[in-house]
């Protein structure tokens, strides 16, 4: 979550953010401003405004692992493991060969009390990684 999102006013506003929802105004199919938009306001801290836009861009890309995966890392970040393990492994049918995913995934699954699961889980990231 780098890059130019993470540039913030000195209002403590995230700049990126304005231009995003410019961007969905102009063309509200637009599932990469809506993704990107989300993501800003994680950085400002707006959970519930980020959830709302990471929902509707899975309407509107379904089968976008990098929305799933963004979005499990807010539910991560919230302490909602059962909702984030459910978008993690989402993101892994869609991507199922990212050493990352499987890694976050199997994080979350310790804090669900799935140590088998997250073991091969860790396990399968470090296969992955191996053969990079």
């Amino acid at each position: 979550m780098g890059g130019l999102n993470t540039e913030e006013t000195e209002s403590g506003n995230c700049r990126a953010h304005d231009y995003y929802t410019k961007a969905i105004n102009l063309q509200p199919g637009d599932e990469s401003a809506l993704l990107n938009r989300a993501i800003c306001r994680v950085l400002l801290r707006r959970a519930q405004d980020a959830l709302e836009d990471f929902e509707e861009a899975v309407k509107l890309s379904p089968y976008s692992a990098h929305i799933y995966f963004n979005r499990a890392n807010l539910y991560a970040t919230l302490k909602q493991y059962k909702d984030a393990e459910r978008d993690y492994s989402q993101a892994l049918q869609l991507m199922p060969d990212d050493a990352l995913y499987y890694k976050l995934r199997a994080d979350v699954r310790g804090h669900l009390g799935l140590i088998k699961e997250a073991i091969i889980d860790y396990k399968t990231a470090l296969d992955i990684q191996e053969t990079e």
